[in-house]
Formats: structure tokens, C-alpha cells, sequence
């Protein structure tokens, strides 16, 4: 289930070296978002490994993401030719298209090419509100016409979508960028966990930094069995043996 997986990864990460953020009650959107902005305020180069839309509206000089499910790294430009708008108005055009996998409503009836006509026309969804009907019926896109009406009466759920899909940049986090220095990986507690799990990639990786023999646990040295001898001499002493050893059993 999910918080077996979460656990799973917050293990393996924690081998790796890597540290785990966990904030109680925050978002994680949030946290990377802040951890963003902190480290663009001291020119550090930031990758996001995620395939959550959302984040793209992070992308700046020095921010870029890294997509985990098209392995493709979106700068501004990438942005841009993905979505159709700059990272700027990616909340605006969530706002408007909706994200199901984020519970994000949007707009009813319009989608991405919608959303990304109206908003490099007019900008943000404010923008899009104020434009005339005239104005976005002349943008000539499928629905155009009617577009306007239905945008109005639904702008309160667009505003509530883009609130939703805005990331916070100044959560507090109560910690500093140099005290995310990262340690070094436990291969030997990475091979544990990728063997437990199955996971063959990180298996044959740990391996690769341990080498077989040092990845397999030495086996535990036999007990030394202890016998001891009794000497029978009568028909009696056998029969007493016996029956002492039937009592063990």
C-alpha cells in the first residue's frame, strides 16, 4: 500500500545517503517549493525528480525538472513547449484545465489548448475575466464563442483551483540548506533492503560497490556436537538405556 511504499523508499533513500524531509501536517509541493526558492536565493542548481505538473511552475534559471515518467529535463523552454504557457502561468493554466491526479476541478469544458490560447492572450485568469467576450470570441479557438459566459460563471471554482494548485515558497522548515549536507550510502544496508525487495537494478548497483562475496552475510559456524559414551555390559543395563531414552523422546 502507500505507506508501505513510502516507507520503503524513506529507507532505501536514508542508505543511500540521501536525507528524508518529512514535515508533519505540510505538503510536500510546499516543502520542495521553499527548499527551492532557498537555494535560488544562494545560486544553488536545483533538479526536481517528479512528474507532477504542478511543479513545473518552479522552473526558473537554475531550476529545472527532471520528468521520472519520460526521463526528459524541462528548463523554461521545455515548459513551454509541454504545457504551451511559461512556468509562470502554470498555476493559471492548471486553474483552468484541471488536474484529476491532483484533485485540482478547472474549468468545465475547456482543456489544455483552451487554457493555453486564452492565457498567452490575456495572461493570468484575472486577465482572462476582464477580456471581453468580443475579445476571446475573436481568438478563434474551438468553443471561442462561448467561451466567456461559461469562464464567468465558473470563476469561483477557477480561482479555488488555481489557490490549489499554487505552491508555497515560504513555508518555515527550521533548517538551513548547509545542514542538507548528504552522507555517504550504506551498500551494505542498500543490498539488505534491494534483496528484502526484490529490487534488481539496486541489487546489481550495490553489488557492483560491495562485490559479491562482501554482500553475502557470512554463515553462522556450526555448534560443536558433544557426544557422550556409555558403556553397556549386560542384557539390564541396555534395557534401563533404553527405556531412559524412550523417556527423552
Amino acid at each position: 500500500d502507500t505507506f508501505a511504499c513510502g516507507h520503503a523508499s524513506n529507507s532505501i533513500s536514508a542508505a543511500l545517503g540521501m536525507l528524508v524531509l518529512q514535515e508533519p501536517g505540510g505538503q510536500a509541493d510546499d516543502t520542495i517549493g521553499t527548499l527551492a526558492a532557498m537555494a535560488g536565493k544562494e545560486n544553488v542548481r536545483i533538479m526536481i525528480c517528479s512528474g507532477d505538473k504542478d511543479l513545473s511552475q518552479l522552473v526558473k534559471n537554475g531550476i529545472e525538472i527532471y520528468d521520472t515518467m519520460k526521463e526528459t529535463v524541462l528548463d523554461r523552454e521545455g515548459v513551454i513547449e509541454k504545457f504551451g504557457v511559461p512556468p509562470e502561468l502554470i498555476a493559471d493554466y492548471l486553474a483552468i484545465a484541471g488536474d484529476s491526479s491532483d484533485n485540482i476541478p478547472g474549468m468545465k469544458g475547456a482543456g489544455p489548448k483552451t487554457a493555453a490560447a486564452v492565457l498567452n492572450a490575456f495572461g493570468g485568469i484575472e486577465k482572462v475575466a476582464a477580456a471581453g467576450a468580443e475579445e476571446t470570441k475573436a481568438l478563434g479557438f474551438r468553443g471561442a464563442g462561448k467561451f466567456h459566459e461559461s469562464f464567468i460563471a465558473q470563476l469561483e471554482t477557477i480561482r479555488l483551483s488555481k489557490v490549489l494548485s499554487t505552491i508555497k515558497t515560504d513555508v518555515p522548515l527550521g533548517f538551513t540548506l548547509k545542514s542538507l549536507t548528504p552522507g555517504e550510502p550504506d551498500w551494505q544496508k542498500v543490498f539488505a533492503i534491494a534483496d528484502e525487495l526484490d529490487l534488481r537494478d539496486l541489487r546489481t548497483e550495490a553489488l557492483g560497490h560491495l562485490g559479491e562475496s562482501a554482500a553475502k552475510p557470512e554463515a553462522a559456524p556450526e555448534p560443536e556436537r558433544v557426544f557422550e559414551r556409555t558403556v553397556v555390559r549386560t542384557a539390564d543395563e541396555l534395557a534401563s538405556h533404553l527405556k531412559a531414552l524412550g523417556n527423552e523422546g
